[in-house]
């Protein structure tokens, strides 16, 4: 028996399904990302130092998981809006991942995906 596995993901633009490299970098940053981590931030009001809080949790499912994004480390929220990251990183993808309170965490986690 022959099994051949190749580095590709299937990622579906504008409804049409499409197979791109696995490792195949982002042209330009995605509009989906790019406006998630910009929702995520906006559900979170500043204190007078200008420190990031919410007095109540979402109250959707979706919005408790995308509120998340909003404490990504800030290296990892300027590679979203800068497109400095692999194709397969999608927004359901990021969402899926139990982000860890230490910016560390994530940066070990997401790092597979970003590019220098």
């Amino acid at each position: 028996m022959f099994r051949l596995s190749l580095p590709i993901c299937m990622n579906s633009k504008g409804g049409a399904p499409q197979i791109i490299p696995g490792d195949a970098l982002v042209s330009r940053p995605g509009p989906v990302l790019v406006m998630a981590v910009r929702d995520a931030l906006a559900l979170l009001e500043r204190d007078s130092k200008g420190m990031p809080w919410c007095e109540t949790a979402p109250k959707d499912r979706y919005r408790r998981k995308l509120i998340a994004l909003a404490f990504l480390a800030p290296e990892l929220q300027k590679a979203v809006f800068e497109g400095r990251y692999i194709a397969r990183l999608t927004l359901a993808l990021l969402l899926s991942f139990e982000m860890p309170l230490s910016w560390a965490d994530p940066k070990k986690l997401l790092t597979q995906y970003l590019i220098d």
